[in-house]
């Protein structure tokens, strides 16, 4: 063990001043090899703190596309209302043409009631002027009731075309909400890839800065004793790996 922790020391050459403490590297000279790996020290912690803003914004991109998803479902839900309000305009639309036509029928047959009874003389009989009256009352109390037909469909037209205001607003009002969840997430997901294209180059400056302090060839497993020294993680441990396994070969 003695042996093995001998030559891992040996290994590290310069970088064993990363024994220093924490202070003595806050306070180094920058261009001193304690005061270089206090620089690379601050590198790695760039990387962590890059790893933890891109599970921050990738929470918040994923957040985004669900508002996203939700004002899409709303527009649809909008869109399907107003098809279905928009029928039933025209279904009262044509409930009032029936009911005018009835209306304009029912007007015709009480003014042929009147006329038939302004046509009986003197001579009719009192069966015959009792049945003209009866004829009159029964097509006015037609004509009533078309009349309020015609009122009713009015208002069922009405209340369809408010309806149909109704659901051209709230599909105005879906599309308006697209539009910013669309922009929300657009927004995200250009500071995600930002932020996930300046950690892609985070192993290479590890890699750099440490090469920077060290005066031999880098590995992992002096990577490794030199973190492990400075109480430090890589949040692209393996990537750092990988360059200081190529360094080697």
């Amino acid at each position: 063990m003695g042996n093995s922790r001998g030559a891992l020391a040996s290994s590290l050459g310069a970088l064993n001043a990363a024994h220093a403490s924490a202070n003595a590297r806050a306070h180094a000279a920058p261009n001193s090899r304690v005061g270089l790996i206090a620089a690379y020290e601050a590198t790695v912690q760039a990387g962590v703190d890059l790893a933890a803003e891109i599970d921050a914004l990738a929470e918040v991109a994923a957040a985004a596309e669900e508002d996203l998803a939700l004002a899409q479902d709303e527009l649809a839900a909008a869109q399907q209302s107003l098809a279905t309000v928009q029928e039933d305009v025209t279904v009262a639309q044509a409930d009032l043409t029936a009911a005018q036509d009835d209306l304009t029928q029912a007007e015709a047959d009480l003014q042929s009631a009147l006329d038939a009874q302004a046509a009986l003389d003197e001579t009719a009989t009192a069966e015959e002027v009792e049945g003209a009256q009866t004829a009159v009352n029964d097509a006015q109390s037609a004509v009533d009731d078309a009349q309020a037909s015609v009122a009713s469909a009015e208002t069922a037209v009405a209340d369809a075309e408010a309806a149909v205001a109704g659901a051209e607003t709230a599909v105005t009002d879906a599309e308006a909400d697209i539009a910013a969840a669309q922009t929300a997430y657009d927004e995200a997901a250009a500071d995600l890839a930002e932020v996930e294209g300046a950690l892609g180059e985070q192993a290479q400056n590890e890699v750099t800065a440490l090469a920077e302090a060290a005066n031999k060839s880098l590995s992992p497993e002096v990577v490794a004793e030199v973190n492990d020294l400075l109480g430090i993680t890589s949040s692209v441990q393996d990537e750092v790996a990988d360059l200081t396994s190529d360094s080697e070969s």
